[in-house]
């Protein structure tokens, strides 16, 4: 496409294992700027969870939401490991720790999701009750997928069985690339969303 001469140039660049991970950390470290720079000037809201990896240690994950030239963008925020304790007080020294380090402020925040848990909503020592002391305007909402969990619990056993066979669909498609593509231009064809 961009020519011969182009091809033995490309060719030319070194791809170790160092090199990759080096442009890797780089291009994200220029996206965390970006983003940083937009969340200074505008509101956002962020969805936060804990969760723990395969070698057992706890991770706190958050995502932001914010308005960017008339587009709502989804944008990982960071991932950070809790060292010691899962407490509310915990997680929020780390989520505002992390907002410190790239110069957002708490009351730029409009809104927090979070899965429901003791540790994130209590009004005590939960996370929002810090962020609350900070920014009491803030809006708090249950995540809808971990409402939809606790709410599938209960299901009668006739819609149970049917949404276990769409969920094994759903699985069957997204785990193989070739399947979700041909979906997707199935339900463009079919103009579904």
């Amino acid at each position: 496409m961009i020519g011969g001469s182009a091809d033995i140039d490309i060719c030319k660049i070194p791809l170790s294992n160092d090199t990759i991970h080096r442009r890797i950390k780089d291009m994200s470290e220029n996206i965390e700027q970006n983003t940083a720079k937009t969340l200074a000037n505008s509101n956002f809201a962020l969805q936060v969870d804990e969760t723990t990896d395969i070698t057992g240690n706890a991770q706190l994950i958050a995502f932001v939401r914010f308005i960017h030239e008339n587009d709502i963008i989804n944008q990982f925020s960071c991932c950070r490991e809790l060292s010691d304790f899962t407490t509310g007080k915990h997680i929020f020294q780390v989520i505002s720790s992390y907002l410190e380090e790239i110069k957002v402020s708490w009351k730029s925040c409009i809104g927090i999701c979070t899965d429901g848990a003791p540790v994130m909503t209590g009004h005590l020592k939960g996370l929002v009750a810090y962020v609350k002391e900070l920014n009491e305007d803030i809006l708090v909402t249950h995540c809808f997928l971990h409402r939809e969990a606790l709410v599938t619990k209960f299901l009668p056993s006739d819609l149970k069985i049917v949404l276990e066979q769409c969920v094994k669909m759903v699985n069957y498609i997204k785990s193989r690339p070739l399947k979700s593509r041909l979906f997707s231009k199935l339900c463009q064809a079919m103009e579904a969303k």
